[in-house]
């Protein structure tokens, strides 16, 4: 539903001081103005809105000093019905689930130190550091394009996604590269945010 603003468009005339300048008036011709313009505003009632179909993904136990892509993508929707809309990925340090030492998020990996790759794909990328290029996370958000978290196709990526039903789900898949070295071996769990620019 639309928010619409009123306003009062005011046509103002000089008024007459002295019969003189009246009659003066009156003996010639007057003429309005062929034109008038208005401004008018509008506003849309609208909330920027995404969605995922499930909140979890476990790569389970790997070996160090190994690449793994999800097996499955998590599938993001643009559910705001009106917005079209481009998401950010902000990625985390890896907390460990026993409490004892974190694994660091960074571009590469070492020791207790790991990257984590996200990319919008209809199909799983390869398990490459070619096909997941501009795909790393960082602690910071970062802006999806075609090509940043994105195979370069920009129907399939999380840039302009359309809120239009058929158009407006996305396939998100993840990369880890794990710690060369590590001090904890056991489970971690690393919080991805997605969020609508």
């Amino acid at each position: 539903m639309a928010s619409i603003k009123k306003y009062i468009v005011r046509i103002l005339f000089p008024r007459l001081i002295a019969a003189g300048i009246a009659l003066s008036c009156l003996s010639s011709p007057v003429h309005a103005a062929s034109t008038q313009s208005a401004d008018i505003h509008v506003s849309i009632v609208a909330t920027k809105s995404l969605s995922v179909n499930t909140t979890f993904y476990s790569f389970g136990a790997l070996n160090p000093s190994t690449g793994a892509v999800s097996a499955s993508s998590i599938t993001v929707t643009n559910d705001s019905n009106v917005l079209i809309e481009t998401y950010t990925i902000q990625g985390a340090n890896a907390i460990s689930d026993s409490g004892s030492v974190n694994w660091t998020l960074a571009s590469s990996t070492g020791t207790n130190q790991f990257a984590l790759a996200a990319e919008f794909s209809n199909s799983a990328p390869a398990n490459t550091n070619a096909a997941f290029a501009n795909s790393d996370t960082t602690t910071s958000p970062i802006t999806c394009s075609a090509t940043v978290f994105g195979n370069g196709n920009v129907s399939e990526s999380g840039s302009a996604v359309s809120p239009t039903a058929g158009s407006n789900t996305r396939g998100l898949w993840f990369r880890i590269r794990t710690p060369n070295i590590i001090t904890d071996y056991g489970a971690h769990t690393i919080t991805i945010t997605l969020a609508v620019l």
